[in-house]
């Protein structure tokens, strides 16, 4: 059985929202924060499948099930600390 992270790394995003848009920002820096989110998670999962493509091709079925099952699920926990961080360091406006 595979495990798959594509769709659950969109619900992850999702749940994280709820949590990183606690604060008094601007709905322009929110709605930017969002679409960066939303159209970064998806750009990763398109490159994240690349790779497991790349690596079938050349390296064969297990490396590519073995990152595919395993080392996504780095990747993706990664784009997300390196999305919350860009967003409150230089996307995210605080409302005066």
């Amino acid at each position: 059985m595979s495990n798959c992270i594509g769709w659950q790394s969109l619900v992850l995003f999702g749940l994280t929202v709820f949590t990183g848009f606690g604060g008094k920002f601007t709905k322009i820096s929110l709605l930017q924060t969002f679409m960066i989110g939303v159209l970064g998670t998806f750009l990763m999962n398109v490159l994240r499948i690349t790779v497991v493509a790349l690596i079938a091709f050349f390296a064969g079925r297990l490396p590519a099930v073995i990152f595919h099952d395993y080392f996504s699920v780095v990747v993706t926990i990664g784009w997300l600390f390196f999305f919350w961080w860009f967003s409150y360091a230089f996307v995210l406006e605080e409302r005066s």
